[in-house]
């Protein structure tokens, strides 16, 4: 009897423990940086169940038997890694993963694992560290906007320009956050390069479809940029030469595994080489320079809560002279940023994470010109600027694997100082003007839903936001649906809705000109800007061997905007800057609001596995404005309109150390307005009270954009070579730009034939460039 009972308990155990249901999470992070890792891939065998991880680098499995089960976890970029594991409780881990890059013998460039077929996302561009440095570089520099152009829906403007036109916006309806601080100042080198440091950034989210409702502000794209994480084990000391700039970035562990520091900078020398030259004729310069300088101060408090100080500093300026006989000219211009940020992040649990975030951000525009007539001095100084003050929270809590959602707030605070203007004369010896400075307060609210439920998915969103502005307060209510049904795991389809709202304008010159960017804020005469957007997209991936697969993305939308802005016929930015026009403008009165559309269609298919990795895109798209005051009433194309697009991106990997990497667009030409006709202009003479001849033409413009610039196509082209060392590793590039020369048009002008001729800045451009990293094994640390 006794032999009886101890048999069944054992077997009544046993059962037990067979039935038993337990809960498997943990956290996958990066090695060397102690940064998590998003979109990791984890299996466990014999279960069929395929997880990723979320932003946090968290994963979830929830509810199911106990027993032996055998991890594997893969990131490209990183080592594989493969556990036995005996899971007979809720159990936790932490999982480092180790970078390619630590390994020196070799060194092995790759892009994300993460499928886009479950993702809660439509039109999201989401680029690592690693493809931004694999592309053809401009003087060695690998800039990130510049990146984003080579996918659809995003478009460049003229030829050498970094900025943004997204799913038919204009440049200025971007928001730039870098660690969440708002960036107003987005170009180097009148808008040839991003002001972006690649080797600061550890990824970049680009954001034109379906918006998660912790975004606002903006009506076209979102542009999210993380600054890495600093090592927290041992010293790295990376950096570029190039032909443009050079930089170095260093990162320094001043307590081990507790606090780390990060500082980088760039700069160009321009300014160095021009030194050199004394112009053309009575010309001095023009002398230009730029640098960035990034900061980064983190402290692990414990393994569940991170304290981060960061700063970003920027500034351009030109200088120019003109030494005449009987006059001489003075100009400078300079725009800078200032960047300021604190973030605490804390994980609770692997269910509950909180991001507090404190942002100051500032931008700056002054223009100086002084000019010395027969002996008589004139200056005048304009200045530009906004500063912004911002508070937000965020609380991510995933209650299972198949519900998890976003809740937090933002406050805002700005203060605008479109213009402000100094004369000193001989008529008026001193005389200072400035358009109204304006406070404005923002608070926002929002909340994001993420749902799975056997094939569906869905991210159901609402964002509030209040803008109190001159006794004006406007309210936003944004909802944001993304739906999906997931076929299978290759393949799923889904549509989205997204309302956005842009309280802040930017006044830009419409044509040529140096660069004068007025932030403006919306009052209680120029109303905010909203769109409403609708999207759909089918993604496919098709697997070749295992792992290797090609993925096929195609997205269509279709976008309404109302209240957008345009200056008025004959006005420009630039009027604020002369003190006959300031003293008599208010820059309300001399711009105009109106209705835009865009609608269009995207395909991406992209490889991401094997020697040979890249993507095909292409782009059809329609993009029309209506303004009561422009173009008699009547819809005309938008400038930054180009029906086809088209971009290839190929890297190849040739041998061990040599890879290949290639670029090509075709774009339509934008859209521009032309003289339709050209008549004489008669000279009346009062003596004999008869005209005299005709001494000038005049045009008469056809419609708004009615004509098109001819199609712009350029090949990028860059050979790298990759080098090992006792100290770390290096990569020397060549790498042309525009390949084969091709003139693409800059703009279009009339000359004295009555002709219409294309002016191009860049032709061929060859550069060389090394780039290294020294790692700090044989340092010994200062404390």
């Amino acid at each position: 009897m006794k032999k009886h009972f101890i048999l069944l308990f054992v077997l009544s155990f046993s059962f037990s423990t067979y039935c038993q249901l337990v809960r498997f999470t943990g956290k996958i992070i990066n090695k060397s940086t102690k940064q998590s890792l998003e979109g990791a891939f984890i299996n466990l065998t014999p279960m069929k169940t395929v997880k990723y991880t979320n932003d946090s680098g968290d994963f979830i499995f929830p509810k199911f038997k106990a027993g032996k089960y055998v991890i594997s976890i893969k990131y490209l970029g990183f080592l594989n890694y493969k556990q036995t594991l005996n899971i007979q409780k809720d159990t936790t881990i932490e999982v480092q993963l180790t970078p390619f890059a630590t390994e020196l013998e070799e060194v092995v460039v790759n892009g994300k694992t993460e499928s886009s077929v479950n993702k809660l996302t439509i039109g999201v561009n989401s680029l690592s560290k690693e493809q931004i440095l694999n592309i053809p570089s401009i003087g060695g520099e690998h800039d990130l906007t510049r990146l984003f152009t080579l996918t659809p829906g995003v478009k460049s403007d003229n030829e050498g320009s970094a900025g943004l036109y997204v799913r038919g916006g204009t440049n200025d309806q971007n928001l730039f956050l870098i660690n969440n601080a708002p960036l107003y100042k987005n170009s180097h080198l009148f808008g040839f390069l991003s002001p972006f440091n690649s080797d600061m950034i550890e990824k970049a989210d680009l954001y034109k479809g379906s918006f998660p409702a912790r975004f606002g502000g903006r009506l076209s794209s979102i542009l999210d940029v993380k600054l890495k994480m600093p090592r927290m084990d041992k010293y790295k000391i990376s950096g570029s030469i190039g032909i443009i700039s050079s930089k170095l970035t260093v990162e320094v562990p001043l307590v081990k595994d507790k606090v780390s520091l990060l500082i980088g900078g760039r700069r160009s020398y321009f300014d160095i080489f021009t030194a050199f030259f004394n112009g053309t004729g009575t010309t001095s310069g023009p002398y230009y320079k730029f640098y960035d300088f990034n900061g980064s101060l983190s402290w692990k408090i414990n393994k569940n809560n991170v304290i981060q100080l960061f700063t970003y500093l920027d500034k351009d300026k030109l200088t120019a002279s003109f030494d005449g006989e009987t006059e001489k000219q003075d100009y400078s211009q300079s725009w800078n940023s200032n960047i300021w940020g604190l973030s605490l992040t804390s994980y609770f649990t692997p269910k509950f994470n909180n991001y507090v975030d404190f942002t100051l951000s500032n931008y700056n525009m002054n223009l100086f010109v002084a000019r010395n007539q027969q002996g008589e001095q004139f200056s005048n100084t304009f200045q530009s600027q906004i500063n912004t003050f911002g508070l937000k929270n965020t609380a991510e809590i995933n209650v299972s694997n198949n519900y998890s959602f976003k809740l937090g707030g933002a406050y805002n605070q700005y203060l605008f100082q479109p213009g402000k203007l100094k004369y000193e004369g001989k008529d008026l010896n001193f005389f200072e003007s400035k358009l109204d400075s304006i406070q404005a307060i923002e608070s926002t609210f929002f909340v994001e839903n993420e749902l799975k439920l056997k094939k569906w998915i869905a991210n159901i969103g609402f964002r509030f936001n209040s803008y109190n502005v001159q006794n004006q307060a406007y309210y936003f209510k944004e909802p944001r649906i993304t739906l999906g049904y997931v076929f299978n795991e290759s393949s799923s389809i889904k549509v989205s809705f997204s309302q956005m709202n842009q309280p802040l304008q930017l006044l830009t010159n419409p044509g040529l000109g140096f660069p004068v960017d007025l932030w403006v804020s919306s009052t209680n005469k120029i109303k905010p800007q909203q769109s409403n957007q609708f999207s759909f997209s089918y993604n496919q991936d098709m697997r070749l061997k295992r792992e290797k697969f090609l993925s096929l993305r195609i997205e269509g939308y279709y976008k309404e905007m109302s209240n957008i802005i345009s200056y008025r016929d004959g006005y420009s930015s630039t009027d604020f800057t002369e003190f006959s026009q300031n003293n008599e403008r208010e820059w309300s009165r001399i711009v105009t609001q109106g209705t835009g559309k865009s609608y269009g269609i995207e395909t991406l298919l992209e490889k991401k596995y094997g020697k040979l990795k890249g993507w095909i895109g292409y782009t059809l798209s329609w993009t029309t404005n209506k303004f009561d005051d422009l173009n008699l009433g009547k819809e005309f194309y938008a400038r930054h309109d180009r029906r086809h697009d088209f971009s290839v991106v190929a890297m190849y990997q040739l041998k061990k150390r040599w890879s290949l990497n290639a670029s090509w667009i075709y774009q339509t030409g934008q859209a521009i307005t032309l003289p339709s006709a050209v008549y004489s202009i008669p000279t009346y003479s009062l003596v004999s009270n008869k005209f005299i001849g005709y001494s000038n033409l005049g045009y008469i413009n056809g419609e708004r954009n009615s004509y098109r610039m001819i199609p712009t196509h350029r090949l990028d082209f860059s050979i790298q070579r990759k080098t090992t060392h006792k100290w770390g590793i290096g990569q020397w590039e060549l790498s042309f730009y525009n390949l084969y020369n091709r003139q693409n048009p800059y703009y279009y002008f009339v000359d004295s034939g009555q002709r219409v001729k294309s002016v191009s800045l860049f032709g061929v451009i060859p550069s060389f460039s090394y780039s290294f990293k020294i790692y700090s094994s044989n340092f010994k640390h200062p404390l």
